[in-house]
């Protein structure tokens, strides 16, 4: 690991843990790859959901994309994805295709406009991903690769595919306490988790809450917003049995598998809390979509045979997830007020944290990607070990970075 003075000290290391118990709340996709990473690192984990079950809401579509967000930069956001891309492949391509319901039929990225064409050409020639992993083609080229016409150029991912995000949950979470986590406290005994009757679920010596909307339990001041993404599955049509990969763009659909497509996906603004029944507009709304990516492809579709399912995904303002130690809020506005008026000359203390508690949250509608290289940036963060990316992007993701925003806007 990097030591402190590398860092800001808003952004400073917490003091690295040997292995112990953990807890880590949320059997979604985020939960399952931190159990995975701590059980790497050699931590007992007890792994709890409130369903008692794994990938019960956003990571329990049945059907996944696994493909690199680009964009044509290389900014803090297409350097994170990047190297999200490359951690996840590593991860996938270390467990079994059946395991994971993995398909290994590439994608293609269609351009949006001849605008758009040249921003994919750079994007392929500029070496944020190498040249095995993404290719530009032309609309010929394109139809050979997605087995149909094709009328736009398009960015080729080859090792993308699609997987199931249940069963990567199931691969790597291992079993599952159910509990409703409500609190925590501190005791000699180590970290207490309760439900919401005050009765006791867990003890650990740190906690992980990856727990989607719900990790405000740790961090009630975190920004997080709720998106509502509605998937179609959708029966073949005779035009669309010929499809082989993933296509993507202004929405996406997947090659047939259990003899049906998926769709998608819907992104809405919704209260977190209620809910989100599947809705025939909203499989008109991703139909429509669709017809803009790839035609007349789905317009004969047996409309009253579309089935889906919706969900909440948990968003942050920067898009960005968040992964790390959760700051004392108090003593971090305490410590850091000066930043308020400008005074970052000053030499400010290392940040201090809630003992013992972490987050790794705000995936969004990349999780199936984002959360691998996430668990291990966390797992860094509770052990010390080296980080998996460069110092400028463990901060970007680092939970502070939400309360500096705000001690920054503040000025007196």
């Amino acid at each position: 690991m990097g030591t402190a003075a590398e860092f800001e000290p808003w952004f400073a290391p917490a003091t690295p843990r040997t292995p112990g118990r953990a807890a880590v709340v949320g059997a979604g996709i985020a939960g399952a790859c931190v159990s995975q990473a701590l059980r790497r690192h050699g931590w007992e984990v007890t792994l709890i959901d409130r369903h008692g079950a794994a990938a019960m809401e956003a990571s329990g579509n049945p059907v996944g994309v696994i493909m690199p967000r680009v964009t044509a930069d290389d900014g803090i956001e297409s350097r994170v994805h990047a190297a999200a891309w490359d951690f996840a492949l590593r991860t996938f391509d270390a467990l079994d295709d059946a395991a994971i319901a993995r398909q290994r039929c590439g994608a293609l990225l269609l351009a949006a406009d001849a605008a758009d064409e040249a921003r994919c050409a750079r994007i392929a020639s500029d070496g944020l991903l190498p040249a095995t992993q993404v290719a530009f083609l032309d609309a010929s080229a394109a139809s050979d690769v997605a087995g149909c016409k094709i009328t736009r150029a398009a960015l080729y991912f080859p090792q993308a595919g699609t997987l199931s995000p249940p069963h990567l949950c199931r691969a790597l979470g291992g079993d599952i306490l159910r509990a409703d986590v409500r609190s925590l406290s501190h005791t000699v005994d180590g970290i207490v988790l309760r439900d919401a009757d005050g009765a006791a679920c867990a003890t650990a010596d740190v906690v992980v809450f990856a727990n989607a909307l719900s990790a405000t339990l740790a961090a009630p001041w975190l920004p997080l917003t709720a998106r509502r993404g509605q998937i179609t599955l959708a029966p073949p049509t005779p035009s669309s049995t010929a499809l082989k990969c993933v296509l993507a763009g202004e929405a996406y659909v997947t090659p047939l598998r259990d003899n049906r497509h998926c769709l998608g996906a819907t992104f809405d603004w919704t209260d977190a809390h209620a809910p989100q029944p599947v809705r025939d507009e909203d499989h008109a709304r991703n139909l429509a979509s669709l017809a803009t990516l790839c035609g007349d492809l789905f317009a004969d579709v047996d409309r009253d045979a579309l089935a889906g399912r919706a969900a909440v995904r948990c968003m942050t303002p920067d898009h960005l997830f968040v992964s790390g130690p959760v700051p004392d809020r108090d003593t971090f506005n305490t410590d850091y007020a000066g930043v308020r008026h400008g005074q970052h000359w000053r030499s400010y203390p290392p940040a201090r944290y809630v003992p013992g508690v972490y987050v790794l949250t705000g995936l969004g509608a990349r999780g199936v990607v984002t959360a691998p290289l996430g668990a291990e940036l966390l797992a860094s963060h509770i052990t010390g070990a080296a980080w998996p990316l460069a110092r400028e992007l463990v901060t970007a993701l680092h939970p502070a970075r939400f309360l500096l925003r705000d001690l920054k806007r503040v000025r007196n």
